[in-house]
């Protein structure tokens, strides 16, 4: 994002989700109706951010959010495959993409946070598996950020290896 720019809601959620831009993040936090985003954590019931303190979700919490992307129960369809369609577009390839069939869409996100010298890689997806998709994430934290992402991607492979093994 370049300053003193003009940008659409489009152009800021490509940024935000398909390159973890958290200046385009800011931005729609910045624009958006407060209260609209935070009915959504309520009936989600998922605990609303502090933006005074460090906010932190678990792995259950985050998965609700594809979970109603996938079956269209929160929002319009539309919307809920524009959502999804976004997500299949990250450019983060080595975390979970790098662990499975690569002809194989994924709509997935990922996040990472660096404070001194601890690392945190998070990152969840759908893995759309014939007619049979399966969500994903994997949260880790540790010393060596390059070292996280290749542990996202092992865990990712052992997933996709049983999960494509499993009868029917």
């Amino acid at each position: 994002m370049k300053e003193s720019s003009y940008y659409t809601v489009n152009d800021l959620l490509m940024a935000m989700i398909q390159h973890s831009d958290n200046d385009a993040t800011l931005l729609l936090s910045q624009n958006m109706n407060q209260n609209v985003y935070n009915q959504v954590f309520k009936d989600l019931d998922i605990q609303l951010p502090n933006p005074v303190t460090e906010y932190y979700i678990n792995a259950y919490d985050y998965g609700k959010f594809f979970r109603v992307l996938y079956s269209s129960t929160y929002i319009r369809p539309e919307y809920s495959e524009y959502g999804l369609k976004l997500l299949s577009k990250s450019t983060f390839k080595e975390g979970l993409i790098k662990g499975i069939d690569p002809s194989l869409t994924v709509a997935h996100k990922f996040g990472e946070r660096i404070i001194g010298n601890k690392s945190q890689l998070h990152e969840f997806g759908i893995v759309f598996v014939k007619d049979n998709p399966y969500l994903i994430g994997v949260m880790t934290s540790g010393s060596n950020l390059k070292q996280l992402t290749s542990i996202v991607g092992d865990i990712s492979k052992l997933a996709f290896d049983e999960y494509k093994n499993l009868p029917g």
